[in-house]
């Protein structure tokens, strides 16, 4: 889902292959359409990486052309079903090109990232000692309350939590995990030297000095990678979100133990969570087959109160909500869209078009506004909740993680594969000093 129309496009040219129509004779041409198709656009991804990858990658073009040839033309391929070829090309155009964007650093992106005013590096990938030091996946990046220290947490192939003191990147500190870390982290309400974080299956006590683990909780759903960790201040709770799992759990924060759990109706599987505090209630959006569904519960009894479906729908499913102008806001992977309801009844109001390959969702409630991210193409869409308008896009660097949202200083924190960033908004976007003066 990094770039559906190219998806869109390989699944075509792949399924080709079953028109009877064409027969062998054409399967050479389909073939090394697919490859040089494919070999091209990766390339081209590459150039940020290195010339010493892009010019490999262009390298194959010819030689893999000749070989798809050479394979058609020596029968290797007679008994080959046309189901086996299809699998084939389809994986050919769509790993390699999601390799190169998933696997590698894009310091050749950061100049161009930097070029917009309110932005500042608090590390980036030009420097290749960052790339040791921060390893290629950092999820998040939180600056610690009353700190100068930055939490970034790790996914997959990292297994490392880090502590970066931008003043002196040397001084990093590493702390092995044993496995990816969830979307975002939670610091502990009464004591700021404490923050929790998730696992594949733990949820760990933290504490950034001395940096290192108190204390782990292994959880129930423990086949399912956690997503997201939010806190309940009105009864000192930790809800807790899966990777498609069957029930969101729900932890005492002082022990870590599993107190309840809010299933999911109908069959359908979690994806996150968001809290409403002035009616006090939770949203959870989940996925059932070929479509997702945001549901609200009451807050204490855990009641389920609405349910909004979005049928036909598929990819990642991302939320966030804005209690202040009642708006629940969901993304389409594949499509773009960006649909707002009503947080109230769940009622759809309005659509906006976005890019395709939306992912990663906040929400600034000092400024009202929305933070869509476009995982891939780096760009963070920016929409005004009381005016339901685009009011701006910054480019963050390919492979754009969660925009955190500092309330201490009102400013940005996120991470991409060019590197870890601060956004100053009222710079960035020309804001007023105050939304409320618009």
């Amino acid at each position: 889902w990094m770039d559906p129309t190219y998806f869109l496009i390989s699944l075509i040219i792949s399924l080709s292959l079953l028109i009877p129509i064409f027969g062998r004779r054409f399967r050479p041409i389909i073939l090394v359409i697919g490859f040089v198709l494919a070999a091209l656009i990766a390339s081209l991804d590459a150039r940020a990486v290195g010339g010493w990858l892009f010019v490999a990658g262009l390298a194959t073009i010819p030689l893999g052309a000749w070989f798809m040839i050479w394979l058609c033309r020596a029968d290797r391929l007679k008994h080959v079903s046309s189901a086996a070829l299809v699998f084939f090309l389809f994986s050919l155009m769509i790993y390699p090109r999601g390799g190169v964007n998933y696997k590698f650093i894009f310091p050749g992106h950061v100049a161009q990232v930097l070029a917009q005013p309110g932005i500042e590096a608090i590390y980036d990938y030009r420097d290749p000692a960052n790339a040791e030091r921060m390893c290629s996946q950092v999820m998040y990046l939180a600056r610690a309350p009353e700190s100068s220290l930055f939490i970034g947490g790790p996914q997959n192939p990292c297994r490392h939590l880090l502590r970066i003191d931008e003043r002196n990147l040397a001084s990093t500190k590493r702390l092995d995990i044993f496995g990816r870390g969830n979307d975002n982290i939670v610091f502990d309400p009464q004591d700021a030297n404490l923050f929790y974080i998730g696992t594949v299956d733990e949820i760990l006590r933290c504490s950034v000095e001395p940096f290192q683990v108190l204390e782990r909780y292994k959880l129930k759903e423990s086949i399912h990678n956690l997503n997201f960790l939010h806190y309940d201040p009105t009864e000192d709770r930790l809800f807790v979100s899966y990777d498609f799992a069957p029930a969101v759990s729900i932890l005492d924060r002082a022990t870590l133990n599993q107190i309840a759990t809010i299933p999911c109706p109908d069959n359908a599987r979690t994806h996150d969570l968001w809290f409403d505090p002035p009616v006090e209630q939770v949203m959870v959006s989940s996925t059932f087959f070929f479509g997702w569904r945001v549901d609200t519960y009451d807050l204490k009894t855990l009641a389920h109160k609405n349910a909004y479906r979005w049928p036909w729908d598929i990819g990642f499913h991302f939320t966030t909500v804005d209690p202040r102008y009642r708006r629940a806001f969901l993304g389409s992977t594949a499509t773009g869209e960006l649909r707002i309801l009503n947080l109230d009844t769940l009622a759809w109001e309005k659509s906006l078009q976005l890019e395709p390959g939306l992912r990663n969702h906040n929400f600034d409630r000092q400024r009202g506004l929305a933070l869509v991210g476009n995982y891939f193409k780096g760009i963070l869409h920016v929409i005004d909740s009381r005016t339901l308008t685009e009011i701006g896009r910054l480019y963050l660097g390919p492979r754009l993680r969660w925009v955190q949202i500092d309330e201490q200083t009102g400013e940005w924190y996120c991470t991409s594969g060019a590197g870890g960033f601060r956004i100053i908004p009222e710079k960035a976007l020309n804001l007023p000093t105050s939304m409320d003066d618009q």
